[in-house]
Parts: C-alpha cells; sequence; structure tokens
C-alpha cells in the first residue's frame, strides 16, 4: 500500500511561512523560515 503525502502551508508573517503534514490526528511540522522555504517543502 502506498502512502500519499499531503504537505501544507501557513503564513505566519508576509515574509515567513511554514509546511506540515496532517497524519491522523498528529499535525507534523516539516520547515520554517522565510517565504523561500516552500521551494522545497
Amino acid at each position: 500500500m502506498e502512502r500519499k503525502e499531503e504537505i501544507w502551508e501557513c503564513r505566519v508573517s508576509e515574509g515567513y511561512r511554514f509546511t506540515f503534514e496532517i497524519r491522523g490526528e498528529f499535525y507534523i511540522l516539516r520547515k520554517a523560515g522565510k517565504h523561500d522555504v516552500l521551494k522545497k517543502p
């Protein structure tokens, strides 16, 4: 069975973002930083 990964993003401020993944009832923080962090979530 193959698991499909969904990565979400959220804005902290105009220049900062973070990405996270939801697994069941857990939210897993992946990366946080300036806007360019989304180039490779």
